[in-house]
C-alpha cells in the first residue's frame, strides 16, 4: 500500500528533475568543448609518443646464429641503410642485432665491428697469386687507431723463409694513404693468427 499522493509528488520531481538535468548535461559539454580546447593548447607540448621514448644506444650484441661473433644493435632500418643484415634481437626486442660482413676482394669497411671474410668462409681461400687490399673508414674524425681483432686467421708461410712471412706464402700488410712512414705501422705478418690483434 503506499501513502497517498506519494506517486504524484515522484511524477512531479521526475518533470522537474529530468529538463534540469538534461540543461546541466548541456551546459558541461558546452563547457567541456571550450575548455577541451584550452587543455588541448596546454597538454600539447606534454604528449608523448612511444617512439620517442624507446631508445637504445648502439652497443656490441651477440649474434642469433653464432654465439661467438658479434654485431651492433641498430633499428631495422637503420641497419638496411648501412647494408648490413639483421641477425637476432637486442634492447630487449626493441632493436636488431645488425651483422656487418665483406667478402669481396678489396672490399671497404664502414661500421664497427665489421667482419672480413673470404668469399669461400669458414673453408680457406684456394686463390694463388692473389693481392687483396681493404680499406678501412673511420666511422668518427676522432678516431685515431683501428684495431683488428683476428677470430680465425691463418696465412700459410714459405718453408723456405722459416720464422719469415714473404715468398710463396701469405702475408698481411697495413698502411695508410695518409703516413709515408715505414715505420707508422707493424711489420707483414703471417701464420696462425687467430685470436690476436
Amino acid at each position: 500500500m503506499g501513502y497517498p499522493g506519494f506517486n504524484s509528488l515522484l511524477c512531479r520531481i521526475l518533470i522537474v528533475a529530468v529538463p534540469l538535468l538534461l540543461c546541466t548535461l548541456i551546459e558541461a559539454k558546452g563547457n567541456k568543448s571550450s575548455s577541451s580546447n584550452n587543455d588541448a593548447k596546454h597538454r600539447s607540448g606534454r604528449l608523448f609518443s612511444l617512439f620517442n621514448i624507446v631508445r637504445f644506444s648502439n652497443d656490441q650484441c651477440i649474434t642469433q646464429s653464432d654465439r661467438t661473433m658479434r654485431g651492433t644493435c641498430l633499428s631495422q632500418l637503420n641497419c638496411q641503410e648501412r647494408g648490413g643484415s639483421a641477425d637476432g634481437n637486442c634492447a630487449s626486442g626493441f632493436g636488431i642485432c645488425c651483422m656487418f660482413v665483406v667478402r669481396t676482394c678489396g672490399g671497404t669497411v664502414n661500421q664497427n665491428c665489421t667482419y672480413v671474410q673470404n668469399p669461400s668462409f669458414p673453408a680457406s681461400d684456394a686463390t694463388v697469386s692473389q693481392s687483396c687490399n681493404f680499406m678501412f673508414n673511420r666511422i668518427d674524425d676522432n678516431i685515431c687507431q683501428i684495431r683488428l681483432d683476428f677470430d680465425t686467421t691463418v696465412l700459410r708461410t714459405d718453408p723456405t723463409f722459416a720464422g719469415m712471412c714473404g715468398g710463396a706464402g701469405d702475408s698481411l700488410q697495413v698502411g695508410s694513404p695518409l703516413s709515408g712512414s715505414p715505420f707508422a705501422f707493424p711489420p707483414a705478418v703471417c701464420g696462425t693468427l687467430s685470436g690476436q690483434h
